[in-house]
């Protein structure tokens, strides 16, 4: 079989074709079902077997692209991740990996790992609601949860340190995931002080009954409706938003209104390039997606706005820190009471 060679683009450095992405993507996909199936990865299933050896299939996966393909590592890296995630929802293709994973510890966990890793989910809100309907999955328990997100989390930001450092070694990278999954079997003793306070804090809301509220950031062209039918007042569905829809909420205002500001900063500073590199960081995922690219790119005049949403804890998906011990929920647009938004910045219409 004839082997597609990257060409090299405009500065010398090797690129790969979107043909090549795409048999790579049908390749990831088709050899992860294959080892879930192989697995038969049960309900009882130790947590460290189900996740180590779903990287298992990630690190060879690694090992074989820079070995067939020698492009530029950075590069690499950023298609390897959009494969992955493009594999796992299935976005735009006829199956997923998601579909034939029934082992609830080894979906939450790369559930949240591929969640906080896409830079884009509002696109993908259709294949996030049918994956969390599907089987029994909502109906598992909250240290599953958890517990599944924390290994993965830890285990993938070393294993992409380490996968740098060694250019994709496969060895090294096992003896890596190995240590670091070693080391979480001792609970949470290593963790400092703050970490643990603000974990408990968030357990008090997820662990409360009844509604909470919750707040997101984000940022909307000033010809669209935030509400469904514009108006609150004497609007049966004023609850329902409409526009700067997405998955991913905070407990804390602050943190939702700075992520918005820095949204509205990399789309409005003239002098700034981080907008425009994270759509072509993660341009195969927007167009299996659906999005024209350029008409994306082109939509600058945007408002920047904080909501205020009511949610029942039942109805939370998932609940962890990232960077900076932000608090950050998960939960699905249809499942939220908009409250009230806040327009914080704007651009006028040209």
């Amino acid at each position: 079989m004839m082997q597609i060679k990257p060409p090299i683009n405009g500065i010398g450095i090797p690129s790969l074709t979107d043909k090549t992405i795409d048999d790579l993507i049908q390749k990831y996909l088709n050899e992860s079902i294959d080892e879930i199936k192989n697995k038969k990865y049960g309900k009882r299933s130790n947590l460290i077997d189900v996740i180590n050896h779903f990287f298992q299939i990630k690190i060879r996966f690694y090992d074989y692209v820079a070995k067939e393909h020698g492009v530029d590592l950075i590069y690499l890296n950023k298609v390897l991740e959009q494969i992955e995630i493009i594999s796992f929802w299935g976005i735009g293709l006829s199956d997923s990996i998601e579909k034939h994973i029934k082992n609830n510890q080894l979906f939450w966990g790369l559930f949240s790992n591929y969640l906080v890793r896409n830079e884009f989910p509002s696109f993908n809100r259709e294949h996030i609601s049918k994956s969390v309907n599907r089987y029994e999955r909502l109906n598992t328990s909250d240290l599953d949860k958890a517990y599944g997100v924390r290994y993965v989390e830890n285990c993938d930001t070393t294993l992409i340190g380490q996968v740098k450092k060694s250019c994709f070694d496969a060895i090294n990278a096992q003896s890596c995931i190995n240590y670091v999954l070693s080391d979480l079997q001792d609970d949470s003793e290593s963790i400092n002080c703050d970490f643990k306070e603000s974990i408990e804090e968030l357990r008090k809301i997820t662990d409360s009954e009844g509604n909470v509220l919750v707040y997101r950031g984000f940022d909307f062209d000033p010809g669209k409706d935030v509400r469904m039918h514009s108006k609150k007042i004497g609007n049966k569905n004023a609850h329902i938003q409409e526009t700067g829809v997405g998955v991913s909420f905070t407990v804390e205002k602050k943190i939702a209104r700075q992520f918005a500001l820095n949204k509205w900063d990399s789309m409005n500073n003239g002098s700034s390039t981080s907008w425009e590199r994270r759509v072509q960081d993660n341009r195969y995922i927007l167009e299996k997606s659906g999005v024209d690219i350029d008409s994306f790119l082109s939509n600058k005049v945007r408002n920047a706005a904080i909501g205020t949403y009511k949610v029942n804890t039942k109805d939370i998906l998932l609940s962890f820190l990232i960077t900076g011990f932000e608090k950050e929920l998960v939960i699905l647009p249809e499942k939220l009471n908009l409250i009230d938004y806040r327009i914080i910045k704007s651009t006028k219409l040209k």
